[in-house]
């Protein structure tokens, strides 16, 4: 399992910063998300994530091709620092398997808190290269 590390600067501990932090990933999620159910669950994933400086994912996709109906893509991950933190979605637009793990990834980055540590680890040799 290969992974995508990003280092960010991390902030002074401040209760200023938490707000902002909450600010941020509220912003990026109405921005990238449409659809309600997602937006609530990922806010939610996101204040549980704030308290960390350190978060991990592991991230995985699928691509469902079928000739009578819409091709989907499945997205998922699992948080490394609480378990019982995961997320796992669809999307049909544009289907393929790279775009699949990249949006796992990106819905990962977005509930990250801000100035924070994150590793992502995935199989996906062409998510790795498009994130370099």
């Amino acid at each position: 399992m290969d992974q995508i590390r990003q280092d960010i600067d991390r902030p002074v501990d401040n209760p200023l910063n938490h707000s902002i932090s909450i600010a941020v990933n509220e912003e990026l999620i109405d921005q990238f998300i449409d659809t309600p159910e997602l937006i609530h669950s990922l806010k939610n994933i996101a204040t549980v994530l704030r308290p960390y400086d350190d978060v991990q994912f592991y991230t995985d996709s699928s691509l469902q091709r079928d000739p009578s109906f819409i091709d989907s893509m499945g997205i998922s991950w699992i948080n490394v620092n609480q378990k019982q933190v995961h997320f796992s979605a669809s999307a049909i637009l544009w289907p393929s398997s790279t775009k699949a793990e990249m949006l796992a990834c990106l819905s990962a980055l977005i509930v990250a808190p801000p100035r924070t540590q994150v590793t992502i680890f995935t199989d996906s040799a062409a998510t790795i290269a498009g994130f370099d």
